[in-house]
């Protein structure tokens, strides 16, 4: 869901021209920025960045013998109620750099429902500070109101409607 608000935000600012959102089968990409592959991901403060979804041991293996970055990243860490560093435009170079220079950049649980294959939060730190990365201070503030439940908002639609 957060990667949609982005997205929304993303066609908002360039323009439906500018922003293509991928077909089905592109696993690694979220958009296109001007026909450029882009991956979003968004996380709370320090957790970890997910590479790869898997949900048991074979893929696991098989993301760590596959996996490498294909494009720039658009990384969004909400820190509630703080003012921070918050989102990170990392282009594919700065990524790829440092996957030479941290080879082992990867882990991941063993077992059922493993919760896929993160990435370290050491090697974020350094693609994060890299002079290569833009960084956008953010000041992330909860309002008073208490936010609904998509589901609590759509049993409120379908029970109002008449048919």
């Amino acid at each position: 869901m957060r990667e949609r608000v982005l997205l929304g935000f993303l066609i908002s600012q360039l323009g439906e021209a500018n922003v293509q959102l991928p077909s089905p089968a592109a696993s690694m990409v979220d958009a296109s920025l001007g026909g450029e592959p882009l991956e979003i991901k968004t996380v709370t403060g320090r957790g970890l960045v997910t590479a790869k979804w898997t949900s048991d041991n074979r893929s696991v293996d098989q993301v760590f013998e596959e996996f490498s970055f294909t494009s720039d990243m658009l990384l969004v860490r909400i820190w509630w109620d703080s003012y921070q560093d918050s989102v990170f435009y990392i282009p594919f170079e700065v990524l790829d750099e440092a996957t030479t220079a941290v080879p082992d950049f990867l882990q991941s649980q063993r077992g059922t429902n493993n919760r896929g294959v993160k990435v370290k939060d050491a090697f974020m730190k350094q693609v994060e500070r890299h002079d290569g990365t833009v960084r956008v201070p953010i000041h992330w503030r909860r309002g008073d109101q208490d936010i609904q439940a998509p589901i609590v908002r759509y049993v409120r639609y379908w029970t109002e409607r008449r048919f």
